[in-house]
Order: C-alpha cells, then sequence, then structure tokens
C-alpha cells in the first residue's frame, strides 16, 4: 500500500527508509529519470537531482507532491491502522489525515481501554474546551463491557470515568451498546430515590449522551430495568432513523404490565426508517412492550427496511404471527424497500398481502429446517405470486438446515413453479436466489447434498421461460465466542466457510 513518494535513489533509500520503520511495501522509490515522467514540472527538478553530489543539490531545492495527492494516497490506509499509526510519526503534515481515520471507528472493551482513550481526548484538546481534539473525529463508538457494580472507594468512578468521554464525543453516528451493563449504569443515572425505577431520565439521557447527530443505535445484549426506560433511551436522539433490537433480556416486564409509553407534548418526532428485530433470542415481554411504544408518538415509524427474526436455537417457540410484525409491515406499504423475514412457520406469510407494498427492491425469506415442526412451507409461492413491485430486484429464499433434516418436499413446486412464471410475467428483471446453508463439518470439502440438478429439475419451466435464477451453497462450522455477561456459557456463532454461487439455464 503506498503512503508517499520520495525523490531518493536506491542506494539512499536503503539507508534512509528503515529508520522510520515502515514496511517496504508502504513506499514508492522513484529514480531521478521516473520521477521526471511524472508531470513536465518536475522534469528540471529530476535533472538538477541527477547531477547531486553528497547530499548537495546545485539548483532549486526538490519539489514536494501537493498535500492533497499525499492525503489521498493515506486515504486508501483507512483499514491499516498500524500504517496509520506509522504515517502520523513520519510526517507532521499527515497527522490530521491519519488521524481522521484512527479516530474515526473507536471500539472501548475495558476500563483501561477507557482510561487510556480519556488521556488521549486530554492531551489532544489543548486548553480549546472537551469537544476540541480527536473527540470531535470520532463517528462510531462501542460502549465498553465493563461492569459498573463497584463497592466502597471505588464506588461510581468507572461511571464518571465514561461519562467524561461521552461528553467529549459531539459527533457520534453510530452507538454500539452490545453487552453494555446498562442495568447499573442506569441504576447509578437516576440517583437516589424511592422511586427511581420508575424515573424519568430523557434529560439524563441527552446530558450524558450528547449526540445530536445520532442516526444509527445498535441495542444487542442488553437488560434494561423495563420497557419505558429503553424506549427514553430510543427518544433522546433526535437524529435517529436506524435502530437493532437484539437479544433484549432480563427486564422486569411481564405480559400482564401496560404499555407505559414516552410522554409527547408536540413537536419534531423521532423518524425511524430501518428496524432490525431479532425476537427468539430476546425476552417477549420486554421487547414486545419497546415495539409497541415505537408505533405510537414520539416515534415515527416510516420504515424503508424491516428485519425480523424468530426462528433459531429456540425451536419451540414461535412469535412470527404477532400483532405487532403486521401493523409494522402494513404500515409501511408506502415506504417499505427491503423485507427480511426469518421464521419458523409460513402462518404470517398466509395471512398478509405483500401486493400493496409498491416500493419493495429486495425480499428475503429464511426458513430453517428444525426437529420440532414439519418443513413445508405450502404458503411461500402464494406470497411470491403477490410481489406487485416495479422497483423489485431480487428475491432471496434462504434455506437453512444445521440438523441434517433437508428433504425436497419443502415447498409445493408445481405451485412454486407457477408463482414463479407470474412473477417473471409481470417483472422480467427480477433475478431469483435459492441459499441452500447446510452444516459442514471438520476436514469436509464442500457441504452436501448437492442441490444444483435436482433444483433445475423442478423448476424447469420456469427456466425455459427466461427467468434468471441463482443457486448458492454455502457450508457452515459452529464457533464457540466468549461471553463475558455469561463465562459459563460461550455463544455458539455460525460461519461460513464454503460458499459457491451457480447460474442455473434450462
Amino acid at each position: 500500500m503506498i503512503v508517499g513518494v520520495w525523490l531518493y535513489s536506491e542506494q539512499q533509500a536503503r539507508q534512509v527508509l528503515p529508520v522510520f520503520k515502515v514496511p517496504w511495501t508502504m513506499y514508492v522509490v522513484l529514480s531521478s529519470s521516473a520521477i521526471a515522467g511524472i508531470h513536465p514540472m518536475y522534469s528540471s527538478a529530476a535533472s538538477d537531482y541527477s547531477g547531486r553530489r553528497g547530499g548537495r543539490s546545485r539548483g532549486m531545492p526538490l519539489p514536494e507532491l501537493p498535500i492533497e495527492i499525499q492525503e489521498q494516497v493515506l486515504d486508501h490506509l483507512h483499514d491499516d491502522r498500524r500504517a496509520l499509526r506509522a504515517c502520523s510519526l513520519v510526517c507532521s503534515a499527515w497527522i490530521s489525515t491519519a488521524r481522521l481515520h484512527l479516530f474515526r471507528v473507536v471500539d472501548l472493551h475495558r476500563a483501561r481501554d477507557c482510561l487510556r482513550f480519556l488521556a488521549v481526548l486530554e492531551s489532544t484538546s489543548n486548553g480549546y474546551g472537551i469537544r476540541a481534539g480527536v473527540g470531535r473525529l470520532v463517528r462510531e463508538l462501542r460502549l465498553p463491557t465493563m461492569t459498573f457494580d463497584q463497592r466502597g472507594r471505588k464506588e461510581g468512578q468507572r461511571f464518571d470515568l465514561l461519562c467524561q468521554i461521552l461528553r467529549r464525543l459531539p459527533n457520534v453516528e453510530l452507538l454500539n451498546m452490545e453487552r453494555f451493563d446498562w442495568f447499573t449504569f442506569a441504576e447509578l443515572l437516576a440517583g437516589p430515590g424511592e422511586d427511581r425505577a420508575n424515573a424519568d431520565l430523557r434529560d439524563a439521557f441527552a446530558s450524558v449522551f450528547p449526540f445530536p447527530r445520532l442516526t444509527t443505535l445498535l441495542l444487542r445484549s442488553m437488560r434494561p430495568r423495563n420497557h419505558p426506560e429503553a424506549l427514553q433511551l430510543i427518544s433522546a436522539f433526535p437524529s435517529l432513523t436506524s435502530v437493532e433490537l437484539v437479544q433484549i433480556t432480563g427486564s422486569q416486564s411481564s405480559e400482564d404490565d401496560e404499555l407505559v409509553a414516552v410522554s409527547y407534548h408536540g413537536g419534531p418526532r423521532v423518524c425511524i426508517r430501518e428496524l432490525v428485530v431479532d425476537r427468539w433470542s430476546s425476552s417477549p415481554p420486554a421487547l414486545r412492550k419497546i415495539l409497541e411504544g415505537l408505533l405510537r408518538p414520539p416515534f415515527d415509524l416510516r420504515l424503508r427496511k424491516l428485519q425480523w427474526k424468530t426462528s433459531a436455537a429456540d425451536e419451540t417457540s414461535n412469535h412470527s404471527d404477532g400483532p405487532v410484525l403486521t401493523e409494522m409491515f402494513r404500515g409501511a406499504a408506502d415506504t417499505l424497500e427491503k423485507f427480511e423475514l426469518d421464521i419458523l412457520r409460513d402462518d404470517w406469510l398466509e395471512k398478509n398481502d405483500v401486493s400493496r407494498h409498491r416500493a419493495l427492491t429486495d425480499v428475503v425469506l429464511t426458513f430453517g429446517f428444525t426437529r420440532y415442526y414439519s418443513c413445508h412451507w405450502p404458503a411461500v409461492p402464494r406470497f411470491i405470486a403477490q410481489l406487485n413491485s416495479g422497483a423489485l430486484r431480487e428475491v432471496q429464499l434462504r434455506f437453512e438446515d444445521l440438523h441434517a433434516r433437508f428433504h425436497w418436499e419443502f415447498l409445493p413446486w408445481k405451485e412454486m413453479t407457477d408463482a414463479l412464471r407470474t412473477l417473471h410475467q409481470r417483472h422480467p428483471s427480477v433475478v431469483v436466489t435459492f441459499t441452500f446453508l447446510f452444516r459442514v463439518r471438520l476436514g469436509q470439502l464442500e457441504p452436501a447434498p448437492f442441490v444444483v440438478e435436482p433444483l433445475r429439475a423442478l423448476i424447469r419451466p420456469v427456466l425455459k421461460a427466461g427467468m434468471r435464477v441463482a443457486v448458492v451453497r454455502t457450508g457452515l462450522m459452529d464457533s464457540y465466542k466468549y461471553n463475558s455477561s455469561s463465562p459459563g456459557a460461550p455463544d455458539v456463532t455460525w460461519s461460513p466457510v464454503w460458499s459457491a454461487r451457480t447460474w442455473l439455464s434450462a
């Protein structure tokens, strides 16, 4: 990767460049004849350089590349933190550009990370205020996973440490609160009092999280004290457009609790355009109350993307046909562009009409072969045949088999063929992708069974009609990820280790 250009002879370069302790692949060393070919303005300097003796120049000083070009070269290193740190030490003119990329994304894990980052924030502010320095460069922030439950003389120290950092970051656009100790943090934020569990913390949230430009909020593996508190947090960001709710657990809510919406007295609303919901890993009562609250002021759902996941390890439960999903889906008939649904059964598809969604561009339906349900989804053809969006580009049908339950009777293929032909006649440019995800054992070269030829035979009339159909086979292997909140129960994740795409033809 190139980060700079110097006028060194090869012999001089071998003596000078190692001083900076930067990999050779980061430099381009040009001879005098080569530099003259870059631009006519360098020809005189190059000829003068060729007569240099003992490091002394007999003519005009060496020209430098314009700083704009140097910055563009540095921009190519945006994802190489080691090279960016080296560049910031090599040349003072590169410090601002290197910092722009180094501090765009800040990932805090432990208290030690917070202490170091606070020291950097203080050292770069130079007395110009707490919002000066590198803090203004941070765009994406991941909060630490450390606990705030401290006793004795250390009580509240980590809480104060994080608050000092947050107040110095005025331009955060994405906030990731994965595995954040929200329960204790909110207890400390509410302060002492008999009714602090039901306190209105919106003003406190706006003070601790002064992020007027925040557009994306990721709430993952969190334990709010109650659903009103979670809604107050979401409403604290006026520019918010995207919310992700994954593994919301441990709340004190129950199915019998009444919805406590955020008080609204007029004025601008929080307009949410993207919503990602993971139902199976969350506490149903807690998540349902939060979702119901998002349907009411001060929130305004104008969804362009709705991703709803219900199926996974907990195969004995299914919340896909809930009224909240239906209300959100129907309410986004004029705006929804991308719809992703991961379900166990197809009851919801049978009850809902997709023909009114005229702005859809992508539809993704994911089904899982399980031990507890008959893996047969007869409502899929009807749902596909109803698609009536002129902007539709792709329909993805994903089938996961992690328990060796795969069979070819999972769809009524005659009805499916008719539905695909109807879709092709209505929208000839639409691409249909069948994705099969199988579990791969250690040492297995590719996932089995082979599905390309059987699928080709089942939908041959569709292929003869000219529809573009792709088959993707992906092998998944399980791995275990350490869970700091539950050290004895690591998270099981599935990672793709093999994938192949095949375009079908008649």
